[in-house]
């Protein structure tokens, strides 16, 4: 499963985190606002937001998670 979250604004936007399918955690692949070269992580593990429920997406960002599990 995937979810993306896309913020277009130029301010910072608080994203509340639905839940995974399955129980299993959201984990952050791509953060377009991180420093590089983490703002994309190529391969397994992904940085787990399993004790999250919102993430915050940088101005004009994108973020993609994949449950992982």
């Amino acid at each position: 499963s995937f979810y993306y979250m896309f913020n277009a604004s130029l301010k910072p936007v608080e994203f509340l985190l639905p839940s995974a399918p399955g129980g299993r955690p959201w984990c952050r692949v791509v953060d377009t606002a991180a420093e590089s070269p983490s703002d994309i992580d190529s391969a397994p593990p992904y940085d787990s937001l399993a004790s999250q429920k919102s993430y915050r997406v940088a101005a004009s960002s994108f973020v993609f998670l994949v449950a992982e599990g």
